[in-house]
C-alpha cells in the first residue's frame, strides 16, 4: 500500500462501513488515527495516536475531552485543534503539515481531514517529526554556515539533536576515512573511527549543549581517527537554534592541536564567526592568550565594545554615554580586560589591541 490509500474520501466512506476494519488498516500502516465530536471529545482513536500523545490504551480514552487531555500530558495541540474548526466549517484538509508541542519540543504530523456524516470529523495523520527536523537543521546549516569557514584550517561537522551526523567539511571526512558527506550521514559517534570511551564522552558533550541551549569552547581532547592514530585535538561546539528559537542540531569545529597553535588565530577566529552568526545573544571574541600559545582569551561583547572605545582615549563617562551604561560599568570591563590579558597599562592594552587588529576589525 501507499499514502494514496488514505485518500481522505476514501477513508470517509472506508470508516462508516467498517470501523474495526479501518482501525486495523491505518495500525498497519503506522497511521494516528482520531475521531473528534464537535465538542472536542474523542469518539474514537487507534492505538498510534495513543503512543504519539503519550497516553494510555485507546479504550480508555473515549468520550475525553481532546484539549484537556493534551494540556494535562503537557502537549500544546491548538495548531491541530484550530485545523479542525475549518473542517467542521466544511472544509476538507490534505497533506496539511501540523505542529505540535510536546513537553515543549516540536512534532510534526501530516494529517488529512474530513467531516463524517454524524459531523465528527474524522483526522489521519502521519508523524514526520524526524524528516522535518532534519530538513530544519538543513535549512539553518544553509542559513549559518558561513562559507569564510571554508577558507580556515579548521574542520567542520554538523549533527542533528539525536546526535547523529548529517555532514562535514572535506578535512572533517578525510580524517574519518570517508570520501563524501553522505557517507556519514545517519552515523553515530559509535560508529566513527573514536573508540567507545572517546564516543561516550562527544555524545555527553553533545547532551549538555542541548540541555543549556550553549556552546562549549575550546575542548581539548584525546581522539582516534581513520589511520588508528591518537590526537589530541581542540574542539568547540555550537547549538544551531531555529528563527522559530526551536534546537535543530549543533555545529562543531576542531583542529589538531599543534594545528591549532600553529594557526590558533585561525582557530579562535573560526570561534568568533560561529558565535556571531549563530548565537548573536552570546557573542564572544576570542583572542590568543598573551603567554601561553595553547590557550585563548574571550572578550564578552560588551568587553570588546569598551574596548574600541578606549583605546581611542575616550573617558570612562565618554564611553558609558555611548553604550547608555553606566561609568562605573565601563570601569569594570575594562578592569576585567586588563585581568584576562595580564596588562596593566594603556599603552601596553593598545599595543596588543594594534596587533591583533585585522583579528576582530569590522565586528
Amino acid at each position: 500500500m501507499n499514502d494514496d490509500t488514505f485518500n481522505i474520501q476514501l477513508s470517509k466512506f472506508m470508516i462508516q462501513r467498517d470501523r474495526t476494519l479501518f482501525l486495523e488498516l491505518t495500525h498497519e500502516m503506522n497511521r494516528i488515527m482520531i475521531i473528534l465530536n464537535k465538542d472536542d471529545s474523542i469518539v474514537d482513536l487507534n492505538e498510534h495516536a495513543a503512543i504519539f500523545h503519550g497516553w494510555e490504551m485507546p479504550s480508555s480514552l473515549r468520550e475525553n475531552n481532546y484539549t484537556q487531555l493534551c494540556k494535562q500530558s503537557s502537549i500544546d495541540a491548538s495548531n491541530l485543534t484550530n485545523q479542525i474548526l475549518q473542517v467542521h466549517n466544511g472544509v476538507i484538509i490534505e497533506k496539511k503539515l501540523v505542529k505540535i508541542r510536546k513537553n515543549g519540543v516540536n512534532a510534526f504530523l501530516l494529517i488529512n481531514a474530513i467531516s463524517l456524516d454524524d459531523d465528527s470529523v474524522l483526522i489521519i495523520g502521519q508523524d514526520i517529526t524526524v524528516s522535518e527536523t532534519k530538513e530544519a537543521l538543513n535549512r539553518e546549516l544553509a542559513n549559518f554556515l558561513p562559507s569564510v569557514l571554508k577558507y580556515l584550517p579548521v574542520g567542520v561537522f554538523w549533527k542533528d539533536t539525536n546526535s547523529v551526523f548529517m555532514g562535514g567539511d572535506e578535512k572533517f571526512l578525510r580524517l574519518c576515512g570517508f570520501a563524501r558527506s553522505e557517507e556519514i550521514k545517519g552515523l553515530t559517534d559509535f560508529e566513527c573511527p573514536w573508540n567507545r570511551e572517546q564516543a561516550l564522552k562527544f555524545i555527553n558533550d553533545d547532551k549538555i549543549i542541548y540541555n543549556t541551549r550553549q556552546p562549549l569552547f575550546n575542548i581539548v581532547e584525546e581522539t582516534t581517527f581513520a589511520d588508528k592514530q591518537i590526537y589530541r585535538v581542540i574542539v568547540s561546539k555550537f547549538p544551531l537554534i531555529s528563527e522559530n528559537n526551536d534546537l535543530v542540531g549543533e555545529i562543531g569545529i576542531f583542529a589538531k592541536l599543534n594545528e591549532a597553535a600553529r594557526n590558533k588565530l585561525a582557530f579562535f577566529m573560526a570561534n568568533d564567526i560561529l558565535s556571531d552568526s549563530i548565537i548573536p545573544q552570546n557573542r564572544r571574541y576570542y583572542v590568543p592568550h598573551p603567554y601561553d600559545e595553547f590557550e585563548s582569551v574571550y572578550l564578552s561583547l560588551r568587553e570588546k565594545q569598551c574596548l574600541d572605545e578606549w583605546v581611542l582615549g575616550k573617558t570612562s563617562k565618554e564611553i558609558g554615554r555611548h553604550l547608555r551604561i553606566s561609568y562605573r560599568t565601563v570601569e569594570i570591563h575594562i578592569n576585567n580586560l586588563k585581568e584576562k590579558l595580564k596588562i596593566k597599562s594603556r599603552s601596553d592594552l593598545m599595543q596588543f589591541y594594534l596587533t591583533h587588529q585585522g583579528f576582530w576589525s569590522g565586528k
